[in-house]
């Protein structure tokens, strides 16, 4: 199967404090109109802060609409501060 298109979103966010162990999940967000984003997309997402040391993972929830997930793995709580540029990708298939 061909890769038709690589289209993304990109949101503004303040994840706040995250407790080790704990994660926040950022969306559900809107696709541009036109890209129908659908369950079985690849998909994954970027900052342009440091992670220190969490992971932040993405997925489509519903049509044309995606979820990130920032899960905290390190032994202490964890605040990105407000203003987090958030890139989330979508590799049509």
């Amino acid at each position: 199967m061909a890769l038709e298109q690589i289209v993304f979103t990109t949101q503004v966010v303040a994840p706040g404090l995250i407790a080790p162990g704990a994660q926040v999940v950022l969306g559900p967000f809107a696709m541009p109109a036109g890209t129908f984003a659908r369950a079985g997309d690849a998909c994954w997402a970027s900052v342009d802060v440091d992670l220190l040391g969490q992971t932040l993972t993405a997925y489509v929830n519903a049509a044309n609409n995606v979820t990130a997930v920032l899960f905290n793995g390190t032994a202490g709580g964890i605040n990105l501060g407000a203003g987090v540029n958030l890139r989330i990708y979508v590799a049509k298939r």
